[in-house]
């Protein structure tokens, strides 16, 4: 669907042009979409994302009492 094309040394963000986001291939979207009739939680993905992409302090909002 989308593939970045902005990895390299001049990349603001992207420079690792050996980070294996760098080479994801782009197909197409099979139409029509078919969406899942439930969906399942993954703590252990909720886990390992929280952990690379961490929300910092300042965006986490206020703290509540007792929590």
């Amino acid at each position: 669907m989308v593939s970045n094309l902005g990895f390299g040394p001049d990349a603001t963000h992207t420079t690792n042009t050996g980070d294996s986001e760098a080479v994801l291939p782009c197909t197409a979207v099979p139409t029509p979409l078919a969406h899942p009739a439930t969906h399942d939680i993954d703590a252990t993905q909720d886990r390992l994302y929280r952990q690379r992409f961490p929300i910092p302090d300042a965006l986490r909002g206020p703290k509540h009492p007792g929590a």
